[in-house]
């Protein structure tokens, strides 16, 4: 469970306030795990998967963070699907 806040964190600074709407996460880590596996680096990948798993929507809570620091939903959740289907691919 620690890797996930460092990873939460990458994933926020490319999912901020300017991008609003929310993450499908299983869109989002279908798409990140694809592109992967065909050899994309991790930023790219983060940053089309996130691109294209976007909606317009505020259908998100905000969940607290071990730090006390909060963070959306469904960053969260796309996160989690990610590592259960791709964990190679998660640093």
């Amino acid at each position: 469970m620690k890797k996930l806040f460092p990873i939460v964190a990458s994933f926020v600074a490319f999912a901020t306030p300017a991008h609003a709407g929310t993450i499908l996460p299983h869109l989002y880590a279908k798409t990140f795990c694809e592109l992967r596996s065909v050899g994309i680096d991790d930023e790219s990948a983060r940053r089309t998967a996130i691109r294209q798993s976007m909606i317009s929507s505020d259908e998100w809570t905000m969940v607290r963070r071990t730090d006390g620091t909060f963070v959306q939903s469904d960053i969260v959740l796309a996160v989690n699907a990610t590592f259960q289907r791709c964990p190679e691919y998660m640093k």
